[in-house]
């Protein structure tokens, strides 16, 4: 609270606050308390972060915190339609479905092809590597998936892997 406190007196507009301390790391479950503390403490707006993985999450968070929002870390990784889905939740207690296959697909394919397009060739297809990991994580074979396209070194390549994909017979999501 004294660091809100200091942020604040020094002009500080917001706050986020990760509900762990660095020696937790990722360990352990985000500690709520003490950011509902920094709420009650301070005068301007607090985002609560850690432990938020879905719209309904992210609803209790902000009613045992009192936050004025919430940030969204990991959980977004591979699935970035979960802040859009956050908030609809937040504003009309209605949670939309997640994208088809199909549109998390195109959605995986514009990410890759904008990261090839803003690190270049060499550095794109490499970064690129981790964003289809999460992408894929939770479907159907995997870590075959991560494995043919971790080989993979040109651009056009990783695109054509990610369009071969759409015309697989299977329909389950990516992620959920």
């Amino acid at each position: 609270m004294t660091i809100a406190r200091i942020a604040e007196d020094a002009g500080v507009a917001a706050l986020a606050v990760h509900g762990r301390s660095r020696a937790c790391a990722f360990r352990g479950n985000a500690e709520y308390d003490t950011i509902a503390a920094i709420v009650q403490a301070t005068q301007f707006p607090v985002f609560a972060n850690g432990d938020i993985d879905s719209p309904r999450q992210a609803a209790t968070v902000i009613a045992h915190t009192g936050a004025a929002g919430v940030m969204i870390g990991r959980a977004a990784q591979g699935q970035p339609w979960l802040c859009g889905q956050i908030a609809t939740h937040l504003e009309t207690g209605e949670t939309p479905a997640a994208p088809t296959r199909a549109q998390q697909l195109a959605i995986l394919r514009r990410h890759v092809a904008a990261l090839h397009t803003f690190y270049g060739d060499f550095m794109g297809v490499r970064i690129a590597r981790k964003h289809m990991s999460w992408y894929l994580q939770y479907g159907p074979n995997y870590a075959e998936h991560r494995r043919l396209f971790n080989h993979l070194e040109l651009p056009t390549e990783q695109l054509r892997y990610i369009d071969q994909l759409f015309n697989t017979d299977n329909n389950e999501v990516l992620a959920a």
